[in-house]
């Protein structure tokens, strides 16, 4: 039990940095938008 602790934060530390990117492509997305328009 004790070796699927660290895999859970490590699969969860993954998907926080996933959702950043995300988070930041569609940011710099919509200000792109903006300016063009």
């Amino acid at each position: 039990m004790t070796g699927s602790i660290p895999v859970g934060i490590f699969c969860l530390a993954n998907r926080v940095a996933d959702g950043r990117r995300i988070s930041r492509l569609g940011r710099a997305k919509s200000v792109r938008l903006r300016n063009f328009e």
